[in-house]
């Protein structure tokens, strides 16, 4: 996938106003493999780490009051199963669980690595709800998605002008 789709994710953003380019910081490759190495997970998809290199300390307005930098990564697993656990709440997350984004303590979306997919599905745990929920088809989806929802007419415009 080289580098296509961080470089898209880096013009979108911009392109839709919420980030200047300076803004926007990503994660080196030594960063990256920390993370993984703490989730404990043998593979991260390649969608993922295009997005660290490009957003990973800062994304601007994409993921405001949601931990997901490189800097939180490495312990949202552990961290949302403490929660998990202090609620008393039955879930636990699978082996090959890759969680990568906890919103206020709440939720928490995640991904599965075993099956080596660059581009895999996206999970909600929702502790309110108590249940789990398929939330996109692909990790790249729901990024295009998170955008749309934030600059709706911005993100229209941008497609317009790639046809």
């Amino acid at each position: 996938m080289a580098n296509h789709f961080g470089d898209e994710l880096r013009t979108l953003l911009v392109s839709c106003e919420l980030a200047t380019e300076s803004e926007l910081r990503g994660c080196s490759d030594d960063e990256i493999e920390a993370i993984r190495l703490h989730q404990h997970v043998k593979f991260l998809p390649d969608i993922y780490r295009q997005l660290l290199r490009v957003v990973g300390q800062n994304a601007g307005q994409l993921f405001q009051g949601s931990y997901f930098e490189c800097s939180a990564a490495p312990y949202l697993k552990e961290g949302a199963q403490e929660i998990l656990e202090d609620e008393e709440l039955p879930f636990v997350f699978p082996d090959d669980a890759f969680v990568f984004l906890d919103h206020q303590g709440y939720a928490w979306l995640y991904f599965h690595t075993a099956t080596g997919d660059d581009d895999p599905p996206v999970y909600r745990f929702n502790g309110a709800e108590a249940k789990q929920v398929v939330i996109a088809d692909s990790l790249s989806s729901f990024l295009w998605e998170s955008i749309r929802e934030l600059a709706p007419e911005a993100y229209a415009e941008y497609l317009e002008q790639q046809e």
